[in-house]
């Protein structure tokens, strides 16, 4: 009473049931949310591995069945894989050259004649070369990977030498292996790739429709800075391609790398020739600078036109040396017949001076 101390009234009994209630009630709510939520997990989860079981199962049986097919008929296998890579590359070049705009004048669409050609050169040539050098450039290096030790020397002398007087060895050190790698590339740069670049030029140039003279030109004058270019590229290409890739597979590997190249080729040359800073002179103009866009002149047409000019130039010089000799054939003529009829107007032999 002295400090009007007063206790607190209870709660009612309905109100404490009711929020307990009210309490298990959220409890199950949130309990079988996350029951729920652990159930979709661990479907997704499941729908995720079979998935992958699903996709690894397939490229598994896919290889299996690609090389069953390529042991069975490698030449037929790797040039049409050939066709369909260097197709597909071209139409992948092409998409890029349109989306940065550094395409021949006039052009609106994809160039079929163009893919078409390359899906030829894929097909009857490109597949059928690469895949008998391979397998002959293994078989050329075998001595890095064999060694004949010979096993009874003595007797080797006095009998003709047979087969089981030696063991072969297969070296497998990593010096070994370096060196096989080495000779492979070696050789693979300077037996194959010089004339494999040629014969494309030659290929796709005669495919276009040009005179010899034209394809010569264009070889002349674009395959020492491909070969180059191409040194820096492939050189580390077929390293690893002849260090971790089976023989059987190195052509697929090479064509498939191909687009690559293709690609980067195609959009280096047209951006030199068909760039913003690129020079299409026609008139003392370029391009981009010129209001009205000049006739389109094709490097094809400006071969043809090279070329017609080279051989109007040994016309004109057959035609000079034609005439000199027509000239000293005259006098010739003329010193021969001068003593008998005497030149005409002069004094024949005979008459008084």
């Amino acid at each position: 009473d002295a400090f009007n101390l007063q206790a607190a009234p209870s709660p009612p009994r309905a109100n404490v049931a009711g929020g307990w209630l009210a309490h298990q009630s959220r409890a199950r709510i949130l309990h079988s949310s996350k029951r729920t939520v652990s159930r979709n997990r661990n479907a997704l989860l499941r729908r995720g591995w079979a998935s992958a079981h699903l996709i690894m199962w397939t490229i598994r049986r896919g290889t299996e069945a690609f090389r069953e097919v390529l042991t069975a008929q490698p030449l037929l296998t790797n040039s049409v894989a050939a066709a369909g890579l260097y197709g597909g590359g071209d139409l992948f070049a092409q998409a890029i050259e349109m989306k940065l705009k550094i395409t021949s004048p006039n052009k609106e669409s994809i160039n079929y004649n163009r893919t078409m050609r390359m899906t030829v050169f894929g097909m009857g040539v490109a597949g059928p070369l690469l895949t008998s050098w391979y397998p002959l450039l293994h078989r050329i290096t075998q001595p890095f990977r064999r060694e004949f030790t010979e096993v009874a020397p003595a007797l080797a002398r006095n009998v003709n030498i047979r087969q089981e007087w030696y063991t072969m060895e297969t070296l497998s050190g990593p010096a070994n292996r370096a060196r096989e790698v080495g000779a492979k590339v070696l050789f693979d740069t300077v037996f194959f790739q010089a004339p494999y670049l040629t014969c494309y030029f030659f290929v796709t140039g005669f495919l276009e429709g040009l005179t010899p003279t034209a394809v010569y030109d264009k070889t002349r004058e674009n395959f020492h800075a491909v070969w180059l270019q191409g040194l820096c590229f492939w050189v580390p290409m077929q390293t690893l391609n002849f260090c971790f890739v089976p023989v059987m597979f190195q052509p697929l590997t090479v064509h498939s790398v191909n687009v690559v190249w293709q690609t980067f080729l195609s959009v280096l040359y047209h951006q030199r020739d068909y760039g913003v800073g690129s020079k299409r002179v026609v008139s003392g103009e370029t391009e981009s600078d010129s209001e009205v866009q000049p006739p389109p002149t094709t490097l094809a047409m400006e071969r043809e036109l090279k070329a017609l000019r080279r051989e109007v130039e040994d016309q004109r010089a057959t035609i000079a040396e034609l005439r000199r000799a027509t000239r000293h054939a005259a006098n010739v003529l003329e010193r021969a017949t001068g003593p008998k009829g005497g030149r005409p107007g002069g004094k024949g032999p005979g008459q008084a001076g």
